[in-house]
């Protein structure tokens, strides 16, 4: 590995989301209880320091992120409005356009509010699978959306178990969730 650059904000916790040639970064928190709404890009083909893209809906952090060539996604997540430790959990869905910067855009619901959940996409839907439900454990639920349209998602199906801090990953006609918190690891 070598050195690509700088954010524009120092944080942790934050989500990404890329295409050919961007990638976004967004939200998260300080070392302590500061979240921020920060969108920074870098052009992914070039090392050099992210340049501002825009603001997220809210200030956020544990979102899952999926994409198409054209959109990036972030849906669900927590926020510091109720302060910690209890968070505001979110179920919302937001995108950003990659061929233009601009502030995060509402796209819909996630089915249940979620954080610390897992995203996946083929070339046409986002798909939440699992995360953490304020006050009712691991889930296992899993929503999808077609990321052309705004919309509210649907069920998709269930995981194989509740859990939440999982690995994802998808090709153009399979999704993948591996390992992840359900109690234990």
């Amino acid at each position: 590995a070598a050195d690509f650059g700088d954010l524009t904000v120092a944080r942790t916790s934050g989500n990404v989301t890329s295409s050919a040639t961007r990638t976004v970064f967004s939200c998260g928190r300080d070392a302590g209880t500061v979240f921020f709404n920060t969108l920074d890009y870098v052009n992914p083909t070039s090392a050099g320091n992210a340049t501002d893209f825009g603001d997220a809906i809210y200030t956020k952090q544990f979102g899952a992120q999926f994409g198409s060539s054209t959109r990036g996604f972030v849906a669900g997540a927590e926020g510091p409005s109720q302060g910690a430790p209890n968070y505001q959990y979110y179920n919302t869905i937001g995108f950003i356009t990659f061929a233009s910067t601009g502030n995060e855009t509402d796209f819909g619901d996630l089915t249940t509010t979620a954080q610390r959940c897992n995203g996946l996409s083929s070339t046409t839907r986002g798909v939440r699978s699992g995360g953490y439900i304020n006050g009712g454990g691991e889930s296992n639920v899993i929503d999808y959306v077609t990321m052309s349209s705004a919309g509210n998602a649907t069920d998709f199906g269930d995981m194989t178990l509740a859990r939440r801090d999982h690995g994802a990953c998808s090709s153009a006609t399979r999704g993948l969730n591996a390992g992840g918190w359900t109690g234990s690891v």
